[in-house]
């Protein structure tokens, strides 16, 4: 009986190892609730797709950047690049309130509002201490706000707006 018991245990440890493996080599990040898939895929010598399953969204980045840095804070998502560039993702909350602000409450003054393939996109260019900065708003599902923010100085117009233009949705 007691060999039985030893064997069923052995098997059970080998199927929890492999389905971690599994999920590990697959890009699952374990969170509270499951298994959150994110996705880095090589696409040319010059891309790298990165591809969010729980806040359904991707984009493209050049492959000469590092991976970023992830957090997910419940409600948005940051991811932070080593230059400076930084996407953020998902519900804005006011600090002090806890109140939920909408897209035109976080974009309230007048900006210019562009279209990058068929997106609707507002872009505020800004200057801080002499350095350039880029700063994009994309209105997302559900009232979350995709925002995308180069404050480094590093990275020009246009390639700001190529990743930009390679961002999509994936909503289920």
């Amino acid at each position: 009986m007691k060999k039985i018991f030893i064997i069923i245990l052995v098997i059970v440890a080998i199927v929890i190892v492999t389905g971690l493996w599994i999920s590990y080599s697959k890009g699952c990040k374990w969170e509270g609730t499951g298994c959150v898939i994110r996705e880095y895929q090589i696409l040319n010598d010059t891309k790298i797709s990165y591809s969010n399953e729980k806040y359904g969204f991707e984009f493209q980045y050049p492959s000469s950047w590092p991976r970023p840095i992830e957090k997910d804070f419940g409600t948005k998502i940051s991811l932070q690049f080593e230059k400076g560039f930084s996407i953020l993702y998902g519900t804005h909350v006011t600090e002090s309130t806890g109140e939920v602000r909408t897209f035109d409450q976080v974009i309230s003054s007048p900006h210019k509002i562009i279209k990058i393939d068929n997106k609707e996109v507002v872009r505020v260019e800004d200057s801080y201490k002499g350095i350039s900065v880029h700063i994009a708003y994309i209105k997302g599902k559900d009232n979350k706000i995709l925002s995308i923010e180069d404050s480094s100085g590093l990275i020009s117009a246009e390639d700001f707006d190529e990743v930009i233009s390679s961002f999509g949705f994936t909503f289920k």
